[in-house]
């Protein structure tokens, strides 16, 4: 079966419009234009999965799921009478110059409406279709960069990196070898690129003894440790390494402590996160 790309109208202006400094680190990979990028999108994405059998790209003015949308946010659709959505796609931008922005705020606006969506469905998958994170961001991948991209891959995100990063590489050179996955080494990763002082994992605590994770809510609090009340991009920023970590601890056989985020599910990340817990938990 044929499918196209759907891409939202922003996706396209931003690649379109890309900074003079982006357009040549894309050249370097063999990207003669903007036009040429999105050809080779195509192109990897197919390469990626031969079923995807992407034969066209398609612009609109604008791209929803269950009422959320963002500027980064594209799908893959069937190709027929009533196309079937088959995937979720999300882009990064060409150019962030700041670690957090890198797209976790972009993305889980959107990803938190599918996993609220799915609470009540029979299946523990995450998300209801496959994630594919496309990366055309030209700025050095930094470790926290990388940690994002890994955290992706352990929840099952398919991640087409058009820039060719070596995250292996760029973990082991902080001490993390993604080919031997355990918690302990992910809440030292953590700690190790926290930009904290003392550095600390400020995502949860580990109780190895008894095998627990217990999540923390010392990021949605301010300066005097009252819990803020309101949240702007933090939830977005906690969900990806605290659900790498929920799927790393649950083939450990751990067992889960998210109370001390109940009083902040209100929030519609984090109260997707929480229920997401729990239905994963039991």
């Amino acid at each position: 079966m044929e499918h196209k790309l759907i891409l939202c109208q922003t996706i396209k202006d931003t690649i379109d419009n890309a900074n003079p400094n982006a357009l040549s680190a894309w050249a370097t990979k063999g990207y003669s234009s903007p036009a040429d990028l999105l050809i080779k999108i195509k192109d990897r994405l197919n390469l990626y999965n031969s079923k995807l059998n992407i034969s066209d790209i398609e612009v609109r003015s604008t791209v929803e799921v269950y009422g959320s949308s963002c500027n980064y946010l594209g799908l893959i659709e069937s190709v027929e009478d009533k196309p079937q959505i088959k995937a979720y796609v999300f882009f990064t931008q060409p150019v962030v110059g700041s670690r957090s922005a890198f797209f976790e705020q972009q993305f889980f606006p959107v990803i938190s409406s599918v996993i609220e969506n799915g609470i009540s469905s029979n299946e523990y998958h995450l998300t209801n279709r496959p994630v594919y994170i496309v990366n055309i961001n030209t700025d050095n991948m930094t470790p926290s960069m990388a940690l994002s991209v890994y955290s992706g891959k352990v929840v099952g995100f398919h991640i087409i990196d058009m820039m060719d990063n070596d995250v292996n590489s760029i973990l082991l050179s902080v001490g993390y070898d993604t080919n031997k996955q355990s918690i302990t080494e992910f809440d030292k990763l953590i700690t190790n690129i926290s930009v904290s002082r003392p550095k600390a994992n400020n995502f949860f605590d580990l109780d190895c003894a008894s095998k627990r994770i217990t999540y923390k809510d010392q990021k949605f609090r301010d300066k005097s440790g009252a819990l803020k009340t309101t949240l702007t991009n933090e939830p977005y920023w906690f969900m990806l390494r605290s659900l790498a970590a929920l799927y790393l601890v649950d083939k450990e056989g751990y067992s889960f402590d998210v109370s001390s985020l109940t009083v902040l599910s209100s929030n519609k990340s984090l109260g997707a996160f929480v229920k997401y817990v729990k239905k994963i938990g039991g």
